[in-house]
């Protein structure tokens, strides 16, 4: 499959899951494609995913596993006061960093390049841009409805 194959197939992937889910973000759009709309394409999904992460636009934002800081100890889970109590060499090292490692998400780096969803929105079709937002806006009104309703306020 071409490169333009595989790219004209993954925006019909794309498109494909807009219409399932209006209410989708781009993020949502990229989050479904990996999960499972790129093995439609019969190509490996990491490279698949690595091709569409490059072709949208997409910016720069601080990694939510580390919080930017790159490195991490989530991997050990989390201990209360009185287990670091209960070994305060460990508990220095701990707080140390001695046992943080390279973050899976961003690669020590801190930061994640995701799609900007906003550019993304504008790159769209106009006529796609215009279902798209009278979609949310349906699902804003059945939410409030919702809400409404469990609230127990009648209309």
């Amino acid at each position: 499959m071409s490169k333009q194959s595989n790219i004209e197939a993954a925006t019909a992937a794309i498109l494909r899951a807009a219409r399932a889910n209006p209410a989708i973000t781009a993020v949502g759009l990229a989050d479904e494609l990996e999960r499972g709309a790129i093995e439609e394409l019969g190509v490996d999904p990491d490279e698949r995913i690595a091709e569409l992460r490059a072709a949208f636009p997409s910016r720069w934002h601080i990694c939510d596993e580390c919080g930017g800081e790159g490195r991490s100890s989530a991997h050990l889970g989390a201990f209360s006061m009185a287990e670091l109590g209960d070994d305060p060499e460990f508990a220095e090292a701990y707080f140390a960093g001695a046992y943080d490692r390279a973050c899976p998400c961003c690669k020590g780096s801190g930061k994640v390049k995701a799609i900007d969803e906003e550019a993304f929105f504008e790159s769209l079709p106009a006529d796609l841009r215009e279902h798209i937002e009278i979609e949310h806006k349906i699902a804003e009104y059945r939410a409030t409805e919702s809400a409404m309703r469990a609230a127990g306020i009648q209309f």
